[in-house]
Parts: C-alpha cells; sequence; structure tokens
C-alpha cells in the first residue's frame, strides 16, 4: 500500500524522525517530528505534537503502510491511535544528526576536561591551557564515540597526543595516617598506589 498524495508531500518537504518497534515477526516504523517522541516521553509535549504522519508504516522509506492483520497480530488491536502510542512509548528513536553531533561534542568536552584535570606540562608542571588541549585534539582528529566514557577514551587520546603537546600524569604528594589497628587490613591499598 502506498501512502497518501497528501502524507508524501508533508514528510517529504520536512525533517522526521523514525521510531522504530520490534514485536515477534512484526517490525513497523512511525515518523515523528524530530526531538519531540523524548519530550512526549518525559511528559514535555502533548500526544498531538509528536507525530509527522498518522499512520504505521512497515517501511517508512517505501511508503508501505501496515495493514490491520499485521497490527492486531502485534498489539491485540486494529485501533491505529493505541499501536502509535505503543510503537512511540516502546520504540528504539533514531537519532538526528544534530542530537548526535551534541552528544559527540559533549563527550568531547568531557576529555578535553579529564585531560586538563589529570594532566600537567611537565616542564612547568601546571596543566595546560583547555584551548591547547583543544587545538591539540582538532590536530589529531580522534573518532570520539559519545557512548564509551571520557576517562576510556582520553587514556587511548593521550597516547597520541603526546607527539603534539608534552603531558605527564598529574602526581600528588602527601602524608597518609593509618591507625595501627587498620594498618594490615591497609597496607595492600597502600602498596598498590603509593610510591
Amino acid at each position: 500500500m502506498d501512502i497518501p498524495s497528501s502524507h508524501k508531500t508533508m514528510s517529504a518537504g520536512s525533517d522526521h524522525q523514525l521510531v522504530k518497534y520490534k514485536t515477534g515477526k512484526y517490525a513497523f516504523e512511525v515518523a515523528c517530528r524530530p526531538g519531540n517522541v523524548m519530550k512526549w516521553r518525559k511528559g514535555e509535549l502533548g500526544w498531538s505534537d509528536v507525530l509527522l504522519v498518522d499512520v504505521v508504516f512497515k517501511q517508512f522509506s517505501k511508503g508501505e503502510r501496515a495493514n490491520a492483520a499485521d497490527l492486531a497480530g502485534a498489539f491485540g488491536t486494529e485501533d491505529n491511535d493505541a499501536c502509535l502510542k505503543v510503537i512511540c512509548e516502546k520504540g528504539q528513536v533514531a537519532e538526528t544528526a544534530a542530537e548526535r553531533k551534541e552528544k559527540t561534542d559533549k563527550r568531547r568536552a568531557e576529555i578535553v576536561s579529564y585531560i586538563h584535570k589529570y594532566y600537567v606540562n611537565p616542564t612547568n608542571n601546571l596543566p595546560h591551557p583547555v584551548t591547547r588541549i583543544e587545538l591539540a585534539l582538532g590536530e589529531m582528529k580522534p573518532r570520539i564515540d559519545p557512548e564509551v566514557p571520557a576517562d576510556r577514551q582520553a587514556h587511548d587520546i593521550i597516547k597520541k597526543m603526546v607527539e603534539i603537546i608534552p603531558l605527564k600524569k598529574m602526581e600528588m604528594e602527601g602524608t597518609l595516617f593509618i591507625p595501627h589497628k587498620h594498618l594490615g587490613s591497609a597496607m595492600t591499598v597502600v602498596h598498590k598506589w603509593v610510591q
């Protein structure tokens, strides 16, 4: 089945965000306004602001609608609105390019902050300025994964960054007082961290 021409012009002229939902042998897609599904899930938007087209698709890109038998088999009802709500509530939201960029930029800032906080210039034992770290990172052009924690990525980046700017891990000096009754159990930890 094809999309009516009114839906084609509506979806073709505007950006959309797909919500994909799989259950058993059935797979469905719903076209929504970008960013609105997550806002709706948080209760920030009403249902009327979520959908771009109030149609459940088998494949949105081909314009293939889901038939009533598929909806009944997957959801136990042929009610289009109820099926749309279940898909939007439980489905996987495809991120827009802007959302991915925002996540990546945030992770990049966390990596820069981590390096600034825990690594210093070995010549003067002071941290490098944030802008210098950002410039070195820009020169390296590493692939930053928004799903991997910043500290784990920072260690890999630092190994390559030392070729651009001098870095060494910040060292701390201090005195550790341990009560005699805890000395036996604390020694393994002390030997691990203290030189």
